[in-house]
């Protein structure tokens, strides 16, 4: 009798502690903390997977694919790439960056752990870079241009450089890695390149009519340099005299002489004598 209340007595004590506690855990308030996804439930992928620059530098962005709490870092292999953006985060998200100009002429190439995984940076080298000298020369006076301009190119370029010459003066020809008396010429820069232009002071003809009875004189023909003068005597033989003077087929009149000023074409006088 005393052993059945015992055991009843002690159903009910552990029924009761069962119940409290199931009822402790309900009340219970619930917590604050996020959890993160385990690493072993996140994957990730970027894109794009590499990309190319030149010489020049510049920038970019790579794009980060993954779940919700997942965390992921950026860091670049290389000095002369940096990380614009923050270099750690969570979940999907883009990181920017950008090169630095290649100073030298090798290419180079580096790589941007993001998310475990490898983005392939190359950038190409600086191109070789050769002077090209125009130098003038001759009594005349003119200009060379050069297209692409400039006076330092990249190796292989094709420059062509053109002769202009001043009022009074004329193009005489090339020399050095250019030859030839045409105004235009093409030269392509793959080593130190040195060309010379020459411009001469434009010359014109004074052509003498040689005449009976008498003489012109210095006779002719005459050259005479842009915008100089030149004098000519009429000189009649004995027992005549100057009848008239052609200059360009213009009479100028019975004179015993003629000066042609600031020459800057060809000219012909001629000259006739009447006995006096």
């Amino acid at each position: 009798m005393d052993r059945k209340r015992v055991l009843t007595e002690g159903g009910m004590v552990l029924c009761l502690l069962m119940c409290l506690s199931s009822f402790a855990l309900a009340a219970a308030p619930p917590s604050d903390e996020v959890s993160s996804a385990p690493s072993s439930d996140c994957t990730y992928s970027i894109s794009p997977g590499s990309q190319s620059f030149s010489p020049r530098g510049g920038s970019g962005s790579i794009s980060v694919t993954t779940q919700d709490n997942c965390l992921w870092t950026a860091s670049p292999s290389a000095a002369w790439v940096t990380i614009d953006s923050t270099s750690s985060t969570s979940g999907s998200g883009t990181i920017a960056f950008s090169l630095s100009a290649n100073p030298g002429t090798a290419s180079r190439t580096a790589d941007i752990a993001v998310a475990g995984q490898a983005f392939s940076v190359t950038q190409a080298g600086a191109p070789t870079q050769y002077p090209l000298t125009v130098k003038k020369t001759g009594n005349g006076q003119g200009a060379v241009t050069s297209n692409p301009a400039g006076t330092v190119f990249n190796e292989g370029t094709s420059v062509t450089l053109n002769a202009v010459s001043s009022i009074g003066s004329e193009f005489s020809g090339w020399s050095g890695a250019c030859s030839g008396t045409s105004h235009t010429c093409s030269v392509r820069v793959n080593s130190a390149t040195s060309v010379t232009a020459s411009f001469s002071v434009k010359t014109f003809t004074i052509s003498v009519s040689t005449p009976s009875n008498g003489i012109i004189y210095p006779p002719g023909p005459a050259k005479v340099a842009y915008g100089g003068k030149r004098t000519f005597q009429v000189i009649p033989l004995p027992g005549y005299r100057v009848s008239d003077v052609l200059v360009d087929k213009v009479s100028v009149g019975a004179v015993k002489s003629y000066t042609f000023q600031n020459v800057a074409a060809d000219h012909v006088i001629q000259a006739s004598f009447v006995q006096q």
